[in-house]
């Protein structure tokens, strides 16, 4: 497989499997990815192809929300990357993050986004550690700042 194409993945069985899970309020899937919005606040989970691997995104247009996740982080010390890690072993998932980039795109919008690591071998299930690694990431964020939807930290 070239190294710089993502793993294929089969989005609409990654949509039905991420519909069983009800842990959020809408999905809008197209053959460029998923999208997936989260409970309680207004932002948006994201699973998209990038240039060399599938992505998982945490997608927010409330800079103050963006700011409370940031401080929630400053507080407790930990990474981002470490409570994914949390949730992907919890998960059953043998992969760890890597990196989870925080920016603003030119649509101003607050982005976390990491990469889905490519199986291991023809025997891993891409679309099963596409899954993990979005529902890592609900569970990791829904913990932080403002994003359980309460006024308060």
């Amino acid at each position: 497989m070239n190294e710089s194409t993502p793993i294929p993945l089969d989005l609409l069985r990654l949509r039905d499997e991420v519909e069983r899970t009800r842990s959020f309020r809408e999905l809008i899937s197209d053959e460029f990815g998923l999208r997936c919005q989260a409970q309680g606040v207004d932002a948006w989970y994201e699973i998209t192809e990038g240039k060399s691997a599938w992505v998982v995104r945490l997608i927010l247009t409330d800079r103050w929300l963006s700011e409370s996740i940031e401080s929630a982080l400053v507080h407790s010390r930990d990474t981002v990357e470490s409570l994914i890690d949390d949730e992907l072993i919890d998960l059953g998932c043998s992969f760890r993050t890597r990196t989870v980039r925080h920016f603003r795109d030119l649509k101003r919008q607050y982005i976390f986004e990491a990469d889905i690591p490519a199986p291991e071998s023809m025997s891993d299930d891409d679309t099963t550690l596409a899954l993990q690694y979005l529902l890592a990431f609900e569970s990791a964020f829904r913990h932080l700042g403002n994003m359980s939807g309460d006024s308060e930290e």
